[in-house]
């Protein structure tokens, strides 16, 4: 898995940071102006919105731009790197926390307890080799940890200025994980009222903000400049039925993938100790007392980001590695650490925990392979695969690396270009008026899916025809070039270079028809099996009609084992009409089924006749 190409559960989020290493040694490692291979064009910048730059607004980029240090001076670009460097600050991250538990419990099997917690949470397991920065946000988030709880405990000004420099550090990195320091900020500020803090310690803790804020704004300069791939502002619901809702689909979503059963019924006891400890305060050490305090203030401010975020929540499970799940690390750390330490928790129970826990790792590495083995049909998965072939097609067709290419539909935008190692630009939302102004962008050739070329882009605006040409094809990808001068009235077959009168299969009257009782729901009109013929077009041809208003389809359906090419229903007219369909078969070798329904779902009378399959 450490060496696979991210085309997995979030591939979206993993190629574009991947896709910034890339930038880096693109751009001679400059790291003030990040980059990836996808121009702004459906990102723009608010200050220069018709300029094309691959560069783009990001938190602070270090993990990225390590990553493509260490690409450089290995001299290997592949997924491995990435992954392994995530791995190495994963690896840091648990060990900080081993360090936190046991500074306070000095019990080994507790302090193993708590890595061990989050070590065998589904989504942990998966991002640790990910390429979002959370995971290394997270480990730096630790060490600050570690080194505050040090501070309560010897009250010495080195360990606070080294958990301002971790947590700092983890802030620029990703900015959900300010919620710690400033929860810490605001912990001290109120112990300094109460004359149990001092203004120095504020003051040091507040130096922490300075890198964060800093980079802030050089990035809103960036955003404004440039534009940005990342999101730059809070998704919250629009009312208080939406958060529920938001929060109870993304619980039934991931659940299980944050945790497994006996990690949530730790995490949730951890949490429910807390507030018992807070108000059995009287019988425990000062230094716990106020790292229960510090938890609840931290908890609240994660609360507020999880209203601020919640429709990202749905559908973005890693939002949870930037809020609560090292939110309740960090409880169980302290409430673990406190039970071990003052209620002495026996070893027998430690041992018992630890077991449950071990024995939770086989449920976490189901919903591990559930998350790595996605079906094809999924997107990512269909995109990989089809866009394995761009590279051969860009080579076989002679266009040079260095020209930027258009490409419709991406889905992942970087992901193309990272598998061909090219760059260009995306058109993400199919419109009419996106897709004329598409053309005008300086790009002289596109690549698009055939299966979303003629099922949406040769409906929505069928001058494609007129306006390009087809130069090319690898398995279901399209290479076409824009023509400086349209055509006019260019059919398929004129764009496609076929003679429409010499198929190379022809099948037709009488063999094709045959009656339609108005009883039947479904009534097969054709069925084929194709392989390695080498053709390119199918067309169909029938004239039919309808007695009544009422619903009646033509169902076109192509597919193979494992994806479906082209499925259409087409309403069949009252009034008796010729519909034709040309459909793009794959060049890729493999089997195909094709078969043709009329759908009556209503009992109509359907009359059809002339019924032609031709194959080019």
């Amino acid at each position: 898995m450490i060496h696979k190409f991210p085309h997995y559960i979030h591939a979206w989020a993993h190629t574009d940071h991947y896709a910034l290493s890339k930038g880096f040694i693109n751009n001679g490692f400059d790291f003030f102006h990040p980059e990836t291979l996808t121009s702004n064009k459906q990102f723009p910048s608010s200050d220069h919105p018709d300029q094309l730059s691959r560069r783009t607004s990001s938190d602070l980029p270090i993990v990225q731009y390590t990553a493509a240090i260490i690409m450089k001076v290995v001299g290997n670009e592949e997924p491995i790197v990435y992954r392994v460097l995530m791995l190495l600050l994963a690896t840091l991250g648990l060990l900080y926390l081993f360090k936190s538990a046991y500074l306070f419990s000095e019990n080994i099997i507790v302090s193993l307890l708590i890595p061990l917690v989050l070590l065998f949470s589904p989504v942990y397991l998966d991002y640790q080799i990910g390429f979002l920065p959370s995971m290394g946000a997270m480990s730096f988030l630790f060490a600050g940890v570690y080194y505050y709880m040090r501070y309560v405990k010897l009250n010495t000004t080195k360990d606070l200025i080294y958990t301002v420099l971790a947590l700092s550090l983890a802030t620029a990195i990703r900015t959900p994980f300010a919620i710690f320091l400033l929860a810490i900020i605001g912990h001290q500020s109120l112990l300094l009222f109460s004359k149990k803090s001092n203004i120095k310690t504020v003051l040091i803790l507040s130096s922490g903000l300075v890198l964060p804020m800093a980079y802030f704004l050089y990035n809103q300069h960036l955003r404004a400049e440039y534009g940005s791939i990342f999101l730059g502002s809070p998704l919250y619901a629009r009312n208080f039925d939406e958060l529920k809702s938001n929060w109870f689909e993304a619980c039934q979503n991931w659940h299980y993938h944050y945790f497994g059963k006996i990690q949530w019924i730790i995490m949730i006891i951890s949490l429910v100790s807390l507030f018992v400890l807070r108000l059995l305060k009287q019988s425990l050490h000062r230094q716990y007392i106020q790292l229960v305090d510090l938890s609840i203030v931290y908890g609240l401010g994660v609360l507020i980001y999880l209203v601020l975020m919640s429709r990202q929540l749905v559908h973005h499970d890693y939002y949870a590695l930037d809020t609560f799940i090292p939110y309740l690390v960090l409880i169980s750390t302290i409430t673990l650490s406190v039970f071990s330490k003052e209620v002495k928790l026996p070893y027998f129970l430690s041992f018992v925990l630890l077991g449950l826990v071990v024995f939770n790792l086989n449920s976490a590495l189901e919903i591990l392979k559930e998350r790595r083995s996605p079906e094809y049909s999924q997107p990512y998965t269909q995109m990989y695969e089809d866009y394995s072939q761009m590279s051969s097609l860009l080579i076989r067709n002679s266009i040079h690396s260095e020209e930027e290419i258009q490409i419709w539909d991406p889905f992942a935008p970087n992901m193309p270009f990272l598998l061909s190692n090219s760059y260009g630009a995306n058109l993400f939302k199919l419109e009419e008026d996106k897709i004329r102004e598409s053309m005008d962008w300086p790009m002289e050739h596109i690549i698009v899916r055939s299966d979303v070329f003629y099922q949406q882009v040769s409906k929505i605006f069928p001058e494609v025809y007129n306006s390009t040409e087809l130069i090319g094809s690898e398995g279901h990808l399209i290479l076409l070039k824009k023509l400086d001068t349209p055509r006019k009235d260019q059919s398929i077959f004129d764009w496609m270079k076929i003679n429409p009168a010499l198929p190379i299969k022809y099948l037709g009257s009488p063999i094709l028809e045959a009656p339609v009782s108005s009883d039947d729901e479904f009534a097969n009109t054709f069925r084929d099996t194709i392989t390695d013929q080498g053709y390119k077009l199918v067309q169909f041809n029938l004239t039919v009609s309808k007695k009544e208003n009422p619903e009646a389809l033509w169902h076109i359906h192509i597919h193979s084992e494992k994806e479906d090419l082209y499925n259409e229903y087409i309403n069949i007219p009252l009034d008796e009409e010729r519909l034709i369909r040309e459909i793009i078969l794959p060049t890729h070798s493999g089997i195909w089924y094709i078969s043709s329904y009329l759908y009556n779902p209503n009992n109509n009378v359907i009359s059809y006749s002339d019924f032609e399959v031709k194959y080019y």
